[in-house]
């Protein structure tokens, strides 16, 4: 399904997104048509996402096929994040090389150690642990921040000899945003119908009623099915009631996932405040802008998001604005993790 996901209510004049709230606090750069990537803080460089990071909360998942879900979740998560984050990784060693050799040369001019190369014609190792010393006597966090430093300084030589390069890493920061979203999208729709399949008997006949409109236009209600969907499942529905509703369910629009986790499951003020959020909307305005426009700005997104760039230039993304994405999917995603194995836990109690 590659339907716009479309936030309908209210007006697009009437919502805006606030684009000026989420510029970094080390300012944005926007060079022309987006041949310069935006330059971040040292803190926001280096802010990766892991596949470990969600270990603790996945372990506390009381229903397998949840824990299994939340997997793959943070699998997507840290898949995005390489993807924004793949330049930096590509240009540390290079940074670090330049960091170890000064050390090297200075370590060999105060004759610091007795001998710098063996009878193998290799680095002594007494050599190499002097130079590693000094390397990390700063601690990790100095290293951190001279790495981000180095990098950013060769982002901008390169863009500054090739502007294709800023196009590139624009182009990165693009589908980085395109993947998160469907990181998120991925975890709904699966997540619900997994549940659902699970327990038509407590959650199916509520979001029946919730969405009998659409499912009346596809032949479906709570007394008949066609006879072609059941064919579809060899004629055993009990395990794929959840598969059968979401057909008419479009887990691409907000306002229709809200809809189904609140009419399945129920959910909270928390869970409307994070379903409804502000960098969630924008995102799901980019991943169309992306998909369906090759990311240029049109009248539409620029007046639904007040975002900077002029019509017709291709969208930037700055780093502050990307991490704060990342942080609404990952806060979305983990609330209705916990929602839903909260359900099947009492229902199997």
């Amino acid at each position: 399904m590659d339907r716009q996901a479309d936030d309908t209510t209210p007006p697009p004049k009437q919502r805006q997104l606030g684009w000026g709230t989420l510029k970094s606090s080390g300012g944005t750069k926007h060079l022309g048509r987006a041949t310069r990537p935006t330059r971040p803080s040292d803190e926001c460089i280096l802010r990766f996402v892991k596949v470990t990071e969600l270990d603790d909360f996945i372990a506390v998942l009381r229903a397998p096929e949840v824990q299994n879900l939340a997997k793959f979740f943070a699998r997507n998560l840290a898949r995005a994040d390489d993807l924004r984050y793949m330049y930096l990784h590509l240009i540390f060693p290079n940074v670090m090389a330049e960091r170890e050799m000064k050390v090297m040369t200075q370590v060999i001019k105060e004759r610091a150690v007795e001998r710098v190369m063996g009878s193998d014609d290799r680095f002594t190792p007494e050599f190499l642990k002097e130079v590693y010393r000094r390397v990390m006597e700063d601690g990790e966090e100095a290293i951190d921040s001279y790495l981000a430093r180095g990098a950013r300084e060769r982002v901008e030589n390169l863009t500054a000899r090739d502007p294709q390069f800023g196009r590139w890493l624009n182009a990165l920061q693009q589908n980085a945003a395109t993947a998160l979203w469907s990181a998120f999208e991925a975890l709904a729709s699966d997540l619900w119908i997994q549940a659902v399949n699970s327990r038509p008997d407590l959650f199916a006949k509520r979001v029946m009623q919730q969405f009998s409109e659409s499912l009346q236009r596809h032949g479906l209600s709570s007394r008949s099915i066609p006879l072609g969907v059941a064919a579809k499942y060899s004629f055993d529905l009990r395990h794929h009631i959840g598969d059968i509703i979401a057909d008419v369910i479009d887990f691409t629009s907000l306002d229709v996932v809200r809809k189904a986790y609140k009419s399945a499951f129920g959910i909270d003020e928390e869970g409307q405040r994070l379903l409804e959020a502000d960098r969630l909307r924008k995102l799901v305005l980019i991943r169309n802008l992306v998909v369906h426009r090759g990311g240029v700005v049109d009248v539409a997104f620029k007046e639904r998001t007040g975002c900077p760039d002029k019509v017709g230039d291709e969208l930037t993304i700055d780093e502050d604005s990307a991490s704060q994405f990342v942080d609404a999917v990952k806060a979305a995603g983990l609330y209705i993790l916990k929602l839903v194995d909260s359900c099947l836990a009492t229902a199997s109690a």
